[in-house]
């Protein structure tokens, strides 16, 4: 029985670790449904494989397999498309065994309603951290064994195998959800930093090309900008309005070298404690009249004793920057909700938008160099938004889907 459930641990394993060198490393998957979709499928042959080892109690007696495990983790991490697909591959084999009309009710029973606290736990699952996954994971995995041995002996009418055997089984399955999480998130874990690497190095080489360019064109632009100023006191009034026009657009010319040198060199002069609470509700009210222009309404969850360390007018020109772009993915107007919470030792900052959303492909190309989803945009502001949020050691994560708006999640470790 040992080296029977060894072997299935193995069969679990082995699926993720050829995910990971295919789709991840040789053939990156950019669409979100590409992924679940494979997942899916490899969770679903993974509980195929699984049923094909099964472990016996006797020569002619089979018990339980660890099917459960991919079972569970194609919702997980699949949610609902990768988990339907995985269920359905394991219930189309399960059926074509042909085991009896009873065990095949109880299966098709157990699998409804172990997949209902896997749909519903899908989104808590993927904004936990590790050890919470881990504990949710063993959770459900208990559940699940336990429901579907129930179901099991109810409609088979099987006797107690002994405690022993059934402790064996509950720590192999309980090993192998942990293991299987843990390989999962670790793998995840080097591929975005892998990611973050690969963007700290084009942002290094723009960083050193932006500051220099930068210096050098600001210098000429003050000098013009200052004789225009001093040339607006003996020219008429035609020449004086072109001449306002003139030192309009090198102001809007030093903004966008100002961008330019943050992005370069994203400094922070004055660090201290920062009160999350007291600066986002001020944010709120810079925006609002904004908001209302677009025909946007904001609502908002602030929670309060949330502090952060950083700049005070660095994280105030951030989160301007965030929700100025969350309103204007609203152009016909729609929702934008903040909210703010803490969890082991982080403080997050949720904004979400009930806008036009975005591709895979949009997501993975926000704060690259130049990118921009906006008609008129330069990039530069999501491009030093992130910048300085790096430097306050504070993460951006975007989730998107088009047409069903964007979600931003901003995380900071806690001041003492």
């Amino acid at each position: 029985m040992i080296k029977e459930l060894i072997v299935n641990v193995g069969i679990v394993l082995l699926p993720i670790l050829a995910y990971q060198l295919v789709f991840m490393e040789i053939r990156p998957l950019k669409k979100r449904s590409h992924q679940q979709i494979v997942i899916g499928f490899f969770a679903g042959i993974t509980g195929i494989l699984c049923m094909n080892f099964p472990l016996h109690l006797s020569e002619s007696l089979i018990l339980v397999d660890m099917r459960w495990i991919p079972f569970t983790i194609g919702f997980l991490y699949g949610g609902i498309l990768g988990g339907g697909i995985s269920a359905s591959l394991i219930s189309i084999y399960r059926l074509s065994l042909l085991a009896g009309f009873y065990p095949s009710l109880g299966f098709l029973i157990a699998s409804l309603l172990i997949a209902a606290p896997c749909i519903f736990l899908e989104n808590k699952y993927t904004q936990s951290g590790r050890f919470q996954k881990i504990e949710i994971g063993v959770g459900l995995i208990s559940y699940a064994y336990f429901l579907s041995l129930s179901l099991w002996y109810f409609f088979s009418e099987r006797t107690f195998f002994g405690w022993g055997f059934y402790a064996v089984l509950f720590l192999f399955a309980w090993l192998s959800i942990v293991l299987t999480i843990n390989v999962i998130e670790i793998i995840r874990e080097n591929f975005s930093l892998k990611m973050q690497m690969h963007r700290s190095e084009r942002f290094a080489l723009i960083s050193e090309m932006a500051a220099s360019i930068a210096h050098e064109v600001r210098n000429p632009l003050t000098v013009v900008r200052g004789f225009l100023q001093l040339g607006k006191s003996s020219a008429d009034e035609k020449l004086r309005r072109y001449m306002e026009i003139a030192i309009a657009e090198l102001d809007r010319a030093a903004s966008v070298l100002s961008d330019y040198l943050d992005f370069a060199k994203p400094q922070l002069n004055n660090v201290g404690k920062i009160s999350v609470s007291e600066k986002m509700t001020s944010v709120l009210k810079i925006v609002s009249s904004y908001a209302s222009m677009n025909r946007v309404e904001i609502t908002s969850g602030i929670g309060e004793n949330l502090y952060v360390s950083g700049d005070k007018s660095k994280l105030k020109q951030a989160l301007i920057n965030i929700l100025k772009n969350a309103i204007e993915a609203m152009p016909d107007g729609g929702t934008l909700h903040v909210e703010t919470c803490s969890s082991g030792g982080k403080v997050s900052v949720f904004v979400s938008d009930s806008g036009e959303g975005m591709t895979s492909e949009q997501l993975q190309k926000l704060g690259s160099p130049f990118y921009t989803t906006k008609a008129q945009g330069t990039g530069l502001g999501l491009m030093v938004t992130f910048r300085l949020l790096e430097a306050m050691n504070a993460t951006l994560k975007y989730e998107s889907e088009p047409g069903k708006g964007t979600k931003v999640c901003i995380v900071f470790p806690e001041a003492e």
